[in-house]
């Protein structure tokens, strides 16, 4: 699924892959480790968001999915602008909106 946009998502990274080591107190958290390795794709980050999506919501979210997407994507990118200056080129929304029709329904599966 080669595109210009891509991301390397872990689908399911879950606390308890991880073993934390925290001061004796247990206030602070001094290391961490990864215990569980698992498959690594490049895909769209639409593959993520469709499993997140079709796995953990109800029906109204797809009755109102393009506000849930509109949403969805302006949390993203206010991120990705903290992390990257230029980020609107990086993946603007009309191709967010093409990669929600085109891979969606991988992250069913």
């Amino acid at each position: 699924m080669m595109c210009k946009y891509e991301v390397s998502p872990d689908n399911k990274l879950l606390l308890f892959n991880f073993i934390l080591k925290k001061t004796e107190n247990g206030k602070k958290l001094v290391d961490m480790r990864l215990i569980e390795w698992k498959i690594i794709q490049v895909v769209s980050l639409v593959c993520n968001l469709s499993y997140s999506l079709h796995s953990g919501t109800w029906k109204d979210v797809f009755d109102n999915l393009k506000e849930y997407l509109k949403i969805y994507y302006g949390s993203f990118s206010w991120f990705l602008r903290k992390l990257v200056s230029g980020s609107e080129k990086l993946f603007p929304f009309e191709a967010f909106k093409k990669h929600w029709k085109k891979y969606a329904k991988f992250g069913i599966f």
